[in-house]
């Protein structure tokens, strides 16, 4: 069996394509030309460069005009389609069906619906646009299988509209490909560019707050976009009279690092931040290792998503905002985590990692142990499963 992953945001498929190879699958992974640098596979490893990885020139603008013999040839060889992106517009257009679509946000609430698309720069003309979102619309529809987890109203309202006909499975695939990180500072510190960055940071301030999403909170679109970055840094700054020890550790990267810097100025907590640039998860992964504590979403309630799974397996206790009873079902039980939806909330896990250590330590722990079995070693079985019916 020949399978085809095609597309990589957010780090989506090269997990799955380590996994599969590893268990010996014949894969290839095609990269798509809107995945920005940082989502590369060769920001993900140490161990691999994008030579491996196929880039297709699948575009938003010229899929009308592309040749169809031409998707025809190169998905011809692959019994198997595994797609994310622009890929299942193009899929559709080669005649195919998509086996298995796993979405990563745009791709199902932006792409595929006209309105949301019409205004977008990447499309010269409003022909161009219409077809391109009714290829994409007819690509998820069709799809033998679509693999998302049950997330928010807003995602689950937006699948809804495409009335996809294939299987709609409730499970994440696995963000991280957990075998990379063991030993991982001992197996890559020598080749990382930023170990001693957060080494000094460290030594300064062993207390470390870590969030790496995009700062989003006040110059955006509408509230779908918010990442809650102000509650955590008003909540820090309040911990920071109780603890001389703790730094937070931020990225230049979203709408609002102005806005954000401008709120750490008025709080008076400047030389308790430290501010990274933009760099690979691979990178990334080093600092997050050292963190007390990683904080993801505190707007919007969801299960699986990047953060999540790069703070499970690490071991470092997470805190994020999960509304639970959204969940139950999809899973025997739920990962470990802090529940934080308000600065209040914030403050007061902030206080209790600083007092209570040991504890935590053990919560990170058992949050690891829950990523390998429910989300990586489950997951993985379910997707073999799904890929050999047919076969």
């Amino acid at each position: 069996m020949k399978i085809a992953c095609i597309g990589n945001m957010n780090n989506g498929l090269f997990p799955l394509y380590r996994y599969l190879k590893d268990v010996g699958y014949n894969v290839t992974l095609f990269r798509l030309p809107q995945e920005p640098e940082h989502f590369q596979p060769q920001a993900d490893s140490f161990e691999h460069d994008t030579t491996t990885f196929p880039l297709l020139d699948w575009h938003y603008d010229n899929w009308l005009t592309y040749d169809k013999q031409k998707l025809k040839s190169l998905l011809k060889p692959f019994d198997k389609l595994i797609a994310q992106g622009v890929a299942p517009a193009y899929i559709h257009k080669a005649g195919r069906t998509a086996d298995i679509i796993v979405p990563y946000g745009g791709d199902m609430y932006r792409i595929p619906h006209y309105s949301r698309i019409k205004n977008r720069g990447q499309f010269k003309s409003n022909i161009k646009r219409f077809f391109f979102a009714n290829a994409q619309k007819q690509g998820f529809r069709n799809a033998k299988h679509i693999i998302m987890e049950e997330t928010n109203d807003f995602f689950e309202g937006f699948l809804h509209k495409l009335e996809p006909k294939g299987i709609r499975h409730k499970f994440a695939l696995p963000h991280v490909y957990n075998k990379q990180y063991v030993n991982y500072e001992a197996r890559y510190g020598d080749v990382s560019n930023y170990l001693a960055a957060f080494k000094r940071i460290q030594t300064a301030y062993p207390f470390i707050v870590f969030q790496h999403a995009r700062q989003m909170w006040k110059d955006i679109p509408d509230q779908t976009y918010s990442k809650g970055n102000d509650l955590l840094i008003k909540a820090f700054a309040l911990h920071c009279s109780l603890n001389k020890e703790a730094a937070l550790v931020l990225y230049e990267y979203g709408n609002d690092v102005a806005n954000s810097k401008a709120l750490i100025e008025e709080l008076n907590i400047t030389d308790r931040v430290f501010w990274m640039p933009l760099m690979p998860r691979k990178e990334i992964m080093m600092g997050l290792s050292m963190a007390r504590v990683v904080v993801g979403e505190l707007t919007h309630s969801y299960f699986s998503y990047g953060v999540v799974h790069e703070a499970l397996v690490m071991g470092i206790p997470l805190m994020h905002h999960r509304i639970d009873n959204q969940y139950q079902n999809l899973y025997p039980t739920l990962y470990p985590m802090l529940h934080a939806h308000t600065t209040d909330q914030i403050l007061n896990w902030l206080n209790k990692l600083h007092d209570d250590p040991d504890t935590f330590k053990q919560l990170g722990s058992k949050g690891r142990d829950w990523l390998h079995h429910h989300a990586i070693d489950n997951s993985i079985h379910k997707i073999i499963n799904i890929l050999n019916e047919g076969s």
